[in-house]
């Protein structure tokens, strides 16, 4: 789907993370930095909004000629026979996007866009007064706003699940290192080192491990949800 829709925010967010990371690890060592290399990485950060919004316009432009290139077949057919295999052509790509991996929400997310974004321009160019242009944006408005409402609670669902799945394994973590203060109290009390005893503490590390992956587990479908719900609305601009 790259070509309709481009590189997502949260690729790109993710990829200006890792970046920001890799310059804080380099600004920890100040007392060997130089004021032209402070310099430089203020620069670098107060620039990152500016190059954000090129590196947009460029992706939207990009998904223009994608866009006009897909379609050029169907503008330039000269028979009805043209105009069906472009169709059969379409509906082929779609099926293969489909069988992806959450490939029906991108494509009705994006059908969805380039449908009101054609109904928006057409209505404007086309309808008397531009009635047609101004109902296809109220509806793109409506859904943009349905689609911040979910973004919204997917947030909220999210942050809830992540806390509720943090207090779990701090509270299963005090348990196991509770039993821990115990095991090693006894041992002192009756100064017994055996195998079985040396082998306790391992196999707590390894509950507690167990246990914290188990957590994390649970918290990947909230997380999801929050992820399409960015990317339906990063689409949906």
């Amino acid at each position: 789907v790259e070509p309709y829709v481009g590189e997502l925010w949260i690729a790109t967010t993710a990829d200006t993370m890792m970046k920001d990371a890799m310059e804080q690890q380099k600004a920890m060592d100040t007392e060997t930095m130089t004021d032209e290399e402070a310099a430089e990485i203020l620069h670098g950060k107060a620039s990152s909004s500016a190059e954000s919004a090129l590196k947009q316009r460029k992706r939207e432009i990009k998904c223009a000629f994608n866009l006009r290139e897909k379609i050029l077949p169907f503008m330039e057919a000269t028979s009805p026979d043209d105009a069906a295999a472009f169709r059969t052509a379409i509906q082929k790509e779609a099926g293969k996007i489909a069988d992806t991996s959450f490939g029906a929400t991108f494509l009705v997310t994006i059908g969805f866009a380039l449908q009101i974004e054609a109904e928006e321009f057409l209505g404007f160019h086309n309808s008397a007064l531009g009635v047609g242009g101004h109902a296809a944006r109220l509806k793109k408005n409506r859904r943009n706003m349905q689609n911040n409402f979910k973004l919204f609670g997917a947030g909220i669902n999210a942050a809830s699940v992540g806390r509720k799945a943090m207090r779990e394994v701090e509270t299963a973590q005090k348990a196991i290192e509770e039993r821990r203060a115990r095991a090693a109290a006894e041992r002192a009390s009756k100064s017994i080192e055996d195998d079985k005893d040396d082998d306790e503490p391992s196999e707590l590390d390894e509950e507690q491990a167990k246990l914290a992956a188990q957590k994390l587990e649970e918290t990947i479908p909230a997380l999801l949800e929050l992820a399409w719900a960015v990317n339906i609305r990063d689409i949906s601009r």
